[in-house]
């Protein structure tokens, strides 16, 4: 079963070049901005691929 949170980002895509996306999913995901940029590279695009990433590797950031 899909969480709450896995359904509001499911579809959606981190945009990483342009700083207003950065600073929008920096809040929603609670990370900081080299975080969000270095998930972003290592899983791609992918909103829930993102947030599971951050989840597992910057636990002391959020």
């Amino acid at each position: 079963m899909m969480k709450l949170r896995d359904e509001h980002l499911k579809g959606k895509k981190v945009n990483i070049n342009k700083q207003n996306e950065i600073e929008y999913w920096c809040r929603l995901l609670g990370c900081r901005e080299n975080d969000l940029v270095h998930a972003v590279l290592k899983v791609g695009d992918s909103a829930i691929s993102v947030e599971a990433f951050l989840s597992m590797n910057c636990r002391s950031n959020r």
